[in-house]
């Protein structure tokens, strides 16, 4: 008995002894494998790249996009699409080579329908501010194991990852013919 107490518990955060009575508990934590992510991957590949800003991709050149955008109402993410459009062709072109792109982009499409259910009564562009937002979760959650890739270099290549996910058609809905 300590202090009175028939119980103790103490901890430095990695590790918790527990005791009561005569009784000592030792317990750790599972030990955690280090997260790898295809998305982390990507943006990483995407900021170290130097793309050269053109206007050739712009979303105002593309009808599809056009009627697209007005279709599902969005107002930020029209202007923040039109701002990563420069380098639409420079993301087909590095992600053509890597062979987990069907699986990244399919996992980009499944946080936008999640954000459909999480948020049914939302308007689109909060849609996608919760898709952006747990796609840096996950970016950051890989970070912790690996090279460090910096807040703006992230947010631009996440941004420019949904605006190729939306060409793509997986992200919004399509407009009815």
């Amino acid at each position: 008995m300590i202090g009175g107490k028939y119980e103790l518990t103490a901890t430095d955060g990695s590790l918790l002894i527990n005791g009561y009575k005569n009784q000592v508990t030792q317990l750790l934590p599972p030990i955690r494998e280090p997260k790898r992510s295809l998305i982390y991957d990507v943006c990483k590949m995407i900021a170290e790249k130097d793309f050269e800003e053109t206007s050739e991709y712009s979303i105002y050149q593309n009808i599809n996009w056009t009627r697209k955008i007005e279709y599902n109402e969005i107002k930020k993410y029209k202007i923040l699409f039109e701002e990563y459009s420069f380098a639409r062709e420079d993301i087909e072109e590095l992600l053509e080579g890597y062979e987990k792109r069907t699986t990244l982009i399919k996992h980009i499409k499944t946080l936008y329908i999640n954000s459909i259910f999480e948020l049914p009564d939302e308007d689109n562009d909060v849609k996608l501010d919760w898709v952006f937002t747990n796609l840096c979760t996950i970016v950051d959650e890989a970070d912790k194991y690996t090279d460090k890739i910096y807040m703006e270099d992230r947010d631009q290549a996440i941004y420019q990852l949904m605006f190729y996910a939306f060409t793509k058609c997986q992200i919004l809905e399509i407009p009815p013919i």
